[in-house]
This record gives structure tokens, C-alpha cells and sequence, in this order.
């Protein structure tokens, strides 16, 4: 998937998703001992390194990143350019 949105842009492509590390992890398996709406994570974790080197495979280059959370959701947002 990630892939492909990167063959679909043209200079520069925002990606929001949700890290994978033993941390985040941790945190998501907490949550899904509370299953109300809202509280339970229920997304797909990737490594940001594999994300990274999808992105560079199909021309695109880091040009900034960041964190953001709530209280059991982390995700890292990547800003890439073509190279």
C-alpha cells in the first residue's frame, strides 16, 4: 500500500501511521484490555525503518517527522519529497 501511494505522488506525500516498537506496543496490548469505544487501539503497527526504506525504494526522501499521541495512540507523521 505504501508503495503504491508513493508511485501516485508527484513531489511530495504526508504519511500518518502507527509505529511499531516494543513501547507502543506494550501500550496497545494495555488497551485492548479496555475495550470501550475510543480507548482500544485497533490498528495495524508497522516499523518505521520498513516504512522508510518503502518510501526511499520509490524515490521519495525523509524531510521531516514527528510525533503525535493521545492517551493509547501514538503515530509518527513522515513529510517526503522526490528526490
Amino acid at each position: 500500500m505504501i508503495a503504491h501511494l508513493a508511485s501516485l505522488a508527484t513531489s511530495r506525500l504526508i504519511l500518518i501511521f502507527a509505529s511499531k516498537n516494543l513501547c507502543l506496543t506494550i501500550l496497545k496490548k494495555i488497551g485492548e484490555f479496555f475495550p470501550e469505544p475510543g480507548i482500544t487501539t485497533r490498528v495495524s503497527q508497522h516499523k518505521e525503518k520498513d516504512v522508510i526504506a518503502i518510501l526511499e525504494n520509490n524515490g521519495l526522501r525523509v524531510q521531516r517527522e514527528a510525533m503525535t499521541s493521545t492517551r493509547f495512540y501514538y503515530s509518527r507523521i513522515l513529510e517526503t519529497t522526490r528526490s
